[in-house]
């Protein structure tokens, strides 16, 4: 019966079911990873694992279907015509080899990718693409991103010599002349060809082929995206941002957007049609102006201060500072990146899916703090650790407002570490002086900071005060970026500025903790530290929703600065949000005090209880509240597409 098949199918067969095999392990590889980095993960039973595994051998199928499928049917003719070209066969051997080499880079890119943000590797892993050298430093400096290379290029030679012995077995029946039933041998090509294009489709049904939110089958979001193939998923992302849908929001209406959004600010009379948001904040403008420090700490999430059951005891400068300070517990990024909180952070405006700010906008002027501090006669400083061209980060704070950028290139050679250039406390001991200069000019200063110490590749300096006595690298890093901070607080106060400075904390985005919903909100959820010597009020909690588009009007009003406010961002201090929203990617999220409501461009919209972080899906309970949240989220997201579209981001 086997020599009935023809020799081109036992060579398909065996490296197409190897391919599979792989893939396989490779999803297993991540299900023990993840298990292992997470621990405990509720709401797993044996059904739903093996349901998950059975969803990623339908996208296995879909993936191998594309790749295989050319090769089948080149296979197939030549066999037909009886043509045996070794030439022909090689060529499409290469072919196959080089597709699945890809496949296995992909695949084994994305576990530590999906430890990272909590979802399959997609497009937005391209926004580094044109920092290529840091990224290159960071996985080569980083062993727990080297190991997935070394597995890819050990599974990439194991396919390429398996592939070439079975090439091999099949060229040595060119010596011998093998007849089988043609009839037959149609039959089986149709049959195959008929399951590969089955497999491609990945459903039966009429009407759609397979998506990524078939994949959704259980309230765990960890099943959920075990059963995805990070391949099926980056070439499906990249198709749709091929299209304008992908590159650009359309939620709803634009007109339709303006409408709501502006009755959603309280703006009662018709503004111009160049600025349908444009508000005038008016404050005392008292001669006096206070210095502004802003330190935006990466990966800084609530967990690490104890929320969502994160440990109590690594944050304990930031938790002083919080008993003297103005601190907003209910503080939402923008979306997961840094360059989102950047961007959010200093401009007010939204993340709009995978859209980079830093990059796309470059061209359009933006008013943002340091613009309207300037125009009452502030400096602006940016400090971050390593190349400030990465993510165009120089090139667009220079553009908006800041006069000076301090990089890897202005500290002294023997203070770089790693990818991420000098340690937090480098930064911050040689900000001191170079702020106490700045001070001399006569005239206030806005400082702002980029931290990236517990960003990995991280180095935790030796020869310093701080020694961790314990927990794992993630936690020493935290202890060390707060100890960083506090060190940096307490030279400060040595400084004559000191007493006239307003300082803000706020992370870039949160941390994922891999538990509970697919967007988590650890990874969302960050402390708002205001703090100051002025303040004679102190402490307070603010409790209000809001988010890293309100840090820079809530900052204004505290410096009593009136201005012209075009953002999408306001004073906490003066209006309350009924939702504050997110971006994750492709997925948004919006939340009011009790209720989280996530938006997939899959398809798939939940509503959840997410007080007692729990599970139960509520969007049929109260269709109202989800249209509530959705129009405020949508017309604030398209509103701030079109005055993208209209350069309308800067008001004057």
């Amino acid at each position: 019966m086997l020599k009935q098949i023809p020799a081109y199918l036992r060579f398909f067969l065996k490296i197409y079911l190897s391919t599979l095999i792989i893939f396989t392990f490779l999803r297993i590889l991540l299900f023990v990873v993840v298990f292992f980095y997470w621990g405990n993960i509720s709401g797993l039973s044996f059904g739903l694992v093996l349901h998950a595994f059975l969803n990623g051998l339908r996208f296995d199928l879909v993936v191998l279907g594309y790749i295989f499928i050319v090769p089948f049917i080149l296979f197939g003719i030549s066999d037909f015509l009886k043509i045996k070209s070794k030439t022909l066969y090689n060529i499409i051997t290469v072919y196959i080899i080089t597709l699945v080499s890809i496949s296995f880079l992909i695949t084994c890119a994305d576990i530590p990718y999906f430890l990272q943000y909590f979802t399959r590797l997609n497009t937005a892993a391209f926004a580094w693409i044109d920092d290529g050298t840091y990224m290159f430093r960071m996985i080569f400096q980083e062993f727990s991103f080297l190991i997935y290379f070394f597995l890819f290029l050990f599974l990439s030679v194991l396919s390429v010599f398996y592939i070439i012995k079975q090439k091999r077995k099949w060229f040595d029946t060119f010596k011998v002349t093998v007849s089988y039933n043609r009839i037959f041998g149609v039959i089986s090509f149709i049959v195959i060809l008929s399951l590969l294009l089955l497999g491609i489709r990945g459903r039966i049904s009429f009407k759609s082929p397979i998506r990524t939110g078939t994949a959704y089958f259980c309230e765990n979001p960890f099943l959920n995206q075990l059963g995805l193939n990070p391949v099926f998923t980056l070439a499906s992302g990249y198709l749709k941002d091929m299209s304008d849908v992908g590159k650009k929001v359309h939620l709803m209406d634009p007109e339709k957007a303006k409408r709501m959004a502006a009755e959603f600010f309280g703006i009662s009379n018709k503004n111009s049609v160049d600025f349908p948001f444009l508000r005038f904040e008016k404050y005392n403008d008292d001669t006096c102006r206070p210095n502004v420090v802003i330190v935006i700490m990466e990966g800084m999430s609530s967990f690490n201060l104890g929320s969502y059951g994160g440990p109590e005891n690594i944050t304990p400068n930031l938790k002083q500072l919080i008993s003297q300070s103005y601190y907003f517990s209910n503080i939402y990024s923008a979306g997961i990146h840094t360059y989102n909180g950047i961007y959010s952070t200093l401009f007010s405006y939204p993340a709009l899916y995978k859209q980079q700010p830093l990059e796309i906008l470059q061209p359009k002027p933006h008013d943002g703090i340091a613009n309207i501090l300037k125009q009452k006669n502030y400096s602006a400083i940016y400090f971050t650790n390593h190349d400030s061209q990465f993510d165009n980060v120089e090139g667009f704070l220079r553009a908006n407002g800041f006069d000076k950028i301090v990089s890897e290139d202005d500290y002294p050679g023997d203070w770089h570490r790693n990818a991420n250039g000098i340690p937090d406390h480098k930064m911050f001991e040689f900000a001191i002086n170079v702020l106490n200069k700045e001070s001399q000019k006569g005239k206030p200063f806005l400082s702002v900071f980029m931290t990236s110490s517990n960003h990995k590749p991280c180095y935790l300096p030796e020869n310093i005060d701080f020694k961790p006595v314990s927990g794992n690298e993630d936690q020493q890093m935290i202890k060390y970026s707060d100890w960083s901070i506090g060190e940096f607080v307490k030279n400060a106060a040595k400084q004559d500025w000191f007493r006239n400075t307003i300082f803000v904390f706020v992370g870039d985005h949160g941390v994922n903790l891999g538990h509970t919903y697919d967007m988590p909100l650890s990874y969302h959820h960050t402390p708002l530290v205001i703090f100051s010597p002025l303040f004679t009020d102190a402490p307070k909690e603010f409790d209000c929703l809001g988010g890293q588009i309100d840090v820079a009007p809530t900052v204004l009003g505290l410096l009593n600065i009136s201005y012209e406010n075009n953002t999408m961002g306001v004073d906490m201090l003066k209006y309350k949000r009924p939702f504050i929203y997110f971006c994750a990617d492709d997925k948004i999220g919006c939340l009011d005090k009790d209720y989280y409501l996530i938006i997939r461009d899959n398809g798939v919209q939940t509503l959840f209880f997410y007080k007692n972080l729990g599970t139960k899906n509520y969007m049929e309970v109260f269709p109202q509240k989800v249209d509530s949240m959705k129009n405020y989220t949508f017309s604030m997201m398209q509103s701030t597409q079109w005055l993208i579209d209209h350069n309308k981001l800067k008001s004057h």
